[in-house]
């Protein structure tokens, strides 16, 4: 059975690598080989090696808490669990390797151990919705925002405190930083529908840069304590979260024009969360940092022109 699992997710793959066209599918592959060979570079490092045995299982966490075929699995299978295990652990077996190769064996007994709890995620923060007085001090038209922290709010809240009652640690404030910036691309998933849009009574130029402010202005304002913190604590290495910083606003940028490049009023855009990914994998490697300023470029134009189809009323 977990070989008919593991066979249905290669087809799935090898399909949305034809969806999304040859060249797109060679950059994804370059970015991924670019990716393996520097994980297996930096892997004899201790700090890396545990940064990355624990940054996996969250993200994988993430996804599990996400995916939407838990219930197919669950009705249909027995031994699921298994099943998850089985694919999460495939998923791993790259930076394992590496691991092993440089005798890094703490940092694979954390990895491992961190996704063999994966599968006992049953819940969906996507089926809570919690108000709390931390969404009034969210401006009012920075709706993704308010929506996200609403939905995320299990996850945003105990990832931020954790970190900061642990920044005297060198990983906690990185992760934390990088993972409340990375949360927040979904935020950006949906596109509003037109009236939401017209709201704002800008043209579409203006309109775009109006939503990059707000969103970096809230995630600065986010993870300024932390930032602090970690200052404090750890000045010798002052330059860690400030390259951070760079790839993850960067990346946000990109993701706010992405979705613009590709605006379909209230639908998610297969098309933007494929550039979307496309970006990610190439923003957390620094050599493809460039690209992704190019590609913003790019996609700036194409969502001015995008949108002008719906704000045209209001350039003069």
């Amino acid at each position: 059975m977990i070989r008919e699992i593991l066979k249905v997710r290669t087809q799935q793959l090898s399909r949305s690598l034809v969806g999304i066209g040859i060249f797109r599918s060679l950059f994804l592959l370059g970015i991924v080989a670019t990716t393996a060979i520097f994980m297996f570079a930096y892997a004899s490092d201790p700090l890396f090696a545990f940064l990355m045995a624990v940054a996996i299982p969250v993200a994988l966490a993430l996804i599990q808490i996400k995916r939407k075929d838990k219930l197919f699995l669950r009705t249909h299978f027995k031994n699921y669990k298994q099943v998850l295990w089985i694919e999460y652990l495939t998923l791993s077996i790259p930076l394992i390797f590496c691991l092993l190769y440089h005798f890094n064996w703490k940092p694979v007994v954390i990895l491992i151990a961190g996704v063999s709890v994966l599968p006992f995620l049953n819940g969906s923060i996507n089926a809570l919705s919690i108000n709390t007085k931390l969404q009034e001090w969210i401006p009012h038209d920075s709706f993704e925002w308010k929506a996200g922290v609403r939905q995320q709010f299990l996850i945003l809240v105990p990832l931020w405190v954790v970190a900061l009652f642990t920044s005297w640690f060198i990983g906690s404030v990185p992760i934390a930083i990088f993972f409340l910036g990375i949360i927040c691309f979904k935020f950006y998933e949906e596109s509003e529908p037109v009236p939401m849009l017209m709201l704002y009574e800008l043209n579409p130029a203006k309109l775009i840069k109006h939503k990059i402010k707000k969103q970096l202005s809230i995630y600065f304002i986010i993870i300024a304590p932390l930032l602090i913190c970690f200052w404090f604590f750890q000045y010798e290495y002052w330059y860690i979260p400030l390259g951070e910083l760079v790839i993850l606003v960067s990346l946000q940028v990109y993701i706010i024009l992405t979705k613009y490049a590709y605006y379909d009023p209230g639908q998610k855009s297969p098309a933007a969360q494929t550039m979307g990914s496309i970006g990610f994998l190439g923003g957390i490697i620094p050599v493809f940092l460039p690209g992704v300023w190019a590609l913003s470029v790019w996609f700036y134009f194409r969502a001015v022109k995008n949108l002008n189809d719906y704000l045209h009323d209001y350039n003069n």
